[in-house]
């Protein structure tokens, strides 16, 4: 899948000047994530998409990732339980004119006064759905989302993830070769810490380290 190269160069430019890859000392209790797994390097889109360019960018790295594997075939979109992927799913539905299931987290559905669904969508569809997030670990958020889809409409059989950074290593690989749901990503986040590594500061190199010898 052939990638707009200057647009993810724009992109990584945009995740430095808004400090959205954060680290803390190794010295220091590492981030948690909402994997579970802990963290000294943590990637924050938030920062990113509260400045209008920022999240442009995320957006046409994404829109780009998308086009390059569907093509001239329609799609729809899709959400996950995460702070920006709505946005990021309305964005994109705009942005390239394509319809949306929106997706509401167990917990909104039983509190939210109406029909209690937690997928809106036409149970009639039966085009490929991309479910869109800004960044993954092990991938359960999105699959999770995927297998309610599945349920839901039962004429849809293709269902693909797309993020912004994948962090797991081999994780694209795994799961699009072992899974129902291919992941694609913009970026690995050992191809993003390579990048910022010669400009990284002594402690952010030692974060960066601990990250990459990680298993």
């Amino acid at each position: 899948m052939k990638k707009d190269s200057q647009l993810v160069d724009d992109y990584i430019d945009a995740l430095m000047e808004t400090k959205a890859v954060q680290f803390r000392s190794v010295d220091e209790e590492p981030f948690t994530l909402r994997s579970g797994k802990k963290s000294y390097v943590y990637v924050n889109h938030a920062r990113l998409a509260v400045l209008a360019r920022g999240f442009e960018l995320l957006i046409d790295s994404l829109a780009d990732l998308l086009t390059s594997h569907y093509g001239q075939q329609d799609f729809i979109l899709c959400n996950v339980d995460s702070k920006i992927s709505a946005q990021m799913a309305g964005a994109l539905a705009y942005k390239l004119n394509k319809r949306q299931v929106i997706f509401k987290s167990d917990q909104f559905t039983a509190i939210e006064k109406g029909p209690g669904e937690q997928l809106t969508g036409l149970t009639s569809w039966d085009d490929p759905i991309a479910i869109v997030d800004d960044v993954t670990t092990t991938g359960a958020t999105a699959k999770n989302v995927a297998e309610v889809i599945a349920k839901t409409f039962p004429k849809i059989k293709d269902i693909d993830i797309f993020v912004g950074v994948v962090r797991s290593k081999g994780l694209p690989e795994l799961l699009s070769d072992n899974q129902r749901f291919p992941l694609h990503s913009v970026l690995t986040l050992n191809e993003l810490l390579n990048i910022l590594a010669p400009t990284a500061k002594e402690e952010e190199k030692k974060a960066m380290r601990a990250e990459q010898e990680a298993k």
